[in-house]
């Protein structure tokens, strides 16, 4: 009986970790967003370093699911765009920022389709 609750806290914590991950991630994205008004306005300094510390701190956790076979079809694509979306606000491309994004984007689209 022991083993069986054990496996189930631990589906939970797994469980507790995705939805905080997925949260995180959908947080990063939403702040990417700039109103069409604004697109050739540059994003202050403070919001990038926010949003990249965020980014860094949300792909380890990506890492650390993808690293214990968790998660994996999902995570992968999720540490992905956030990779993207990283090295594009460390470098000032802002090309890459917009593909980790949408990588993201059409991974969320796929688990909704899933019903996660």
């Amino acid at each position: 009986m022991g083993i069986f609750t054990n496996r189930k806290a631990q589906a939970e914590a797994i469980a507790d970790d995705v939805g905080a991950l997925l949260e995180a991630t959908a947080n990063i994205v939403e702040r990417l967003k700039v109103p069409q008004e604004r697109v050739n306005e540059m994003m202050p300094e403070s919001e990038a370093l926010s949003i990249f510390e965020d980014a860094v701190g949300t792909a380890a956790g990506w890492a650390r699911l993808e690293a214990n076979g968790q998660f994996m079809p999902y995570s992968r694509t999720f540490l992905k765009g956030l990779s993207g979306i990283i090295f594009g606000l460390k470098e000032g491309e802002g090309s890459h920022v917009v593909e980790g994004a949408e990588e993201i984007i059409r991974c969320s689209r796929q688990l909704v389709k899933r019903g996660f």
